[in-house]
């Protein structure tokens, strides 16, 4: 099955705190699982970033214990990436290295704990055993939990579950649906059948009401796009209409890209080459997918993106030897610079889609691009300028759902950083601005951009503050009474920070008589 609850050694469903321990040394691996496993805790392990990333996509985690200094991905951009695939779980990095710039990344990423090798084992199992207090998933009933489990062992029954399983969790992760919802639709996929079957004999039963039930008590107070994903899924894997659904497009969008139903990419006659970066990686030609294997090397597929970022400039060729090949000699990295843009000339089968000058290499921009990162900043700089704010609310919230992830995120260079900060900040301002027109009129909406802004940047006191506001228009004061300690909590434990006079003023308002 794609995503599975952690049994734990642990008899008491409360105490169960699902790990995912990261680290490419086996021993230290194998010697924290082991004490992990003793503590009563569900523990996976994962030898790189790469595999992490797989596991996590696979499976919910509560906390995610990670190794920093790491080949290909470290542990910083491992963290930073699972963030996006698992933004409730607790985070713990470990370095047993003097870097003066790692803790302040870790900072940045909103980290539990950073720790310095060799720690006392008895404080970490502490730390860990106070996080499990604030395990973020409340537990699910064991029982449950056990039903569905082994109705997986049965093939004729698992064989059609785990596909319906499998695209609406990949669907629900694309539209940022919480962790809750997430285990909650994933419980209901596997017990849609049993609804079904009612419904086929007594012909009275509308089969997805016990599972809009289920998601109700064990996801969120409304199950909104959880539903939506599940009905489409459903009717889908049972060869059943979309037409009827009421389903939002964007929801529609992500189960057929999740499904493999979705119809080709329209392209323009003026279009050559689409490049999806922001959440996943996606390179096509004229409608056709160029699969990374194509490039034959990694380096020539990530030489296009940044030659692509860099809007049709020149790039050193020495520039781009440093970049990429660091640890070569000069005469080694210019043959590697050389065979990489004939690879990706090869893969795309464009000659002309990198122009060599003289000492120097660029995109071509006279080829027809489509790339997500610029589309997004091209809808957020026309709703500044739009003449309404209906027109602005439309083109923040095209802007916003193009980002649908961290720009690149399979990517271990540094060069991505700069690009991955300003792509999160065009789409944190769309989602605050959203959220902000919407409020008046619609703060079901500006309540999912707000929230949506903070899964992205857990700090953000004005998203927090937009919450509030949407919550409080919605008549939930006790939930955003709530959700502002516990925002504030977040602060003090992140950032040794107290609310700032946006946040307070919000809360003012809301406990004002």
């Amino acid at each position: 099955m794609l995503l599975q609850a952690g049994s734990g050694a642990s008899s008491n469903c409360a105490t169960v705190l699902d790990i995912l321990l990261v680290d490419d040394d086996d021993l230290v691996r194998q010697t924290l699982s082991m004490l992990l496993e003793r503590e009563g805790f569900s523990v996976v392990s994962a030898a790189s970033g790469r595999e992490a990333l797989e596991k996590a996509r696979q499976r919910m985690f509560d906390l995610v214990i990670s190794d920093v200094r790491m080949s290909e991905m470290n542990g910083i951009q491992t963290v930073s990436a699972l963030r996006q695939i698992l933004p409730e779980a607790h985070l713990i990095l470990i370095s047993g290295f003097a870097d003066e710039e790692a803790p302040v990344q870790a900072l940045r990423l909103g980290v539990d704990d950073y720790l310095k090798k060799p720690f006392d084992l008895d404080g970490f199992l502490a730390r860990i055993r106070e996080l499990r207090k604030r395990r973020r998933r409340p537990p699910l009933r064991p029982a449950l939990l056990a039903f569905t489990e082994e109705l997986q062992q049965h093939p004729e029954f698992a064989s059609h579950v785990q596909a319906v399983e499998q695209v609406a969790v990949a669907a629900g992760q694309r539209l940022g649906l919480t962790s809750d919802e997430l285990e909650a639709m994933r419980l209901a996929c596997r017990l849609h059948d049993l609804m079904n079957d009612a419904a086929s004999r007594e012909g009275e039963v509308e089969p997805l009401e016990p599972v809009v039930r289920l998601l109700l008590a064990l996801g969120s107070p409304s199950p909104g796009r959880a539903e939506q994903v599940l009905n489409a899924c459903v009717a889908l894997a049972h060869g059943r209409s979309l037409d009827g659904l009421a389903i939002e497009p964007t929801v529609l969008e992500e189960v057929q890209r999740a499904s493999g139903t979705a119809p080709a990419e329209v392209t323009t006659e003026t279009e050559c080459l689409r490049l999806v970066t922001l959440g996943q990686t996606v390179v096509s030609v004229r409608g056709r997918v160029v699969p990374p294997a194509a490039f034959e090397s990694s380096r020539a597929r990530w030489l296009l993106v940044y030659l692509v970022s860099r809007g049709g400039q020149s790039v050193s060729q020495e520039r781009l030897r440093d970049l990429f090949w660091p640890e070569s000699d000069a005469d080694r990295a210019q043959r590697a610079l050389v065979s990489s843009v004939h690879r990706l000339r090869k893969a795309l089968d464009l000659p002309e889609v990198v122009l060599r000058d003289e000492k120097s290499y660029r995109f071509n921009t006279d080829l027809g691009l489509w790339w997500d990162v610029d589309q997004m900043q091209r809808a957020w700089r026309e709703a500044l300028a739009a003449p309404s704010e209906q027109d602005a609310a439309r083109s923040f919230a095209t802007a916003a759902s193009l980002y649908r992830g961290e720009f690149a995120p399979d990517c271990p260079d540094e060069w991505v950083g700069p690009v991955r900060s300003a792509a999160l900040k065009v789409a944190l301002e769309c989602l605050d601005r959203l959220a902000a027109l919407s409020l008046p009129s619609d703060p079901e909406a500006a309540e999912r951009a707000a929230r949506r802004a903070l899964e992205l940047e857990p700090t953000s006191e004005s998203s927090a503050a937009l919450w509030l506001k949407a919550l409080a228009r919605q008549g939930k004061r006790d939930e955003a009474v709530r959700c502002y300690h516990q925002f504030v909590e977040r602060l003090k434990r992140e950032l040794s920070l107290p609310p700032g006079p946006e946040l307070t003023r919000a809360y003012l308002e809301l406990t004002s008589p």
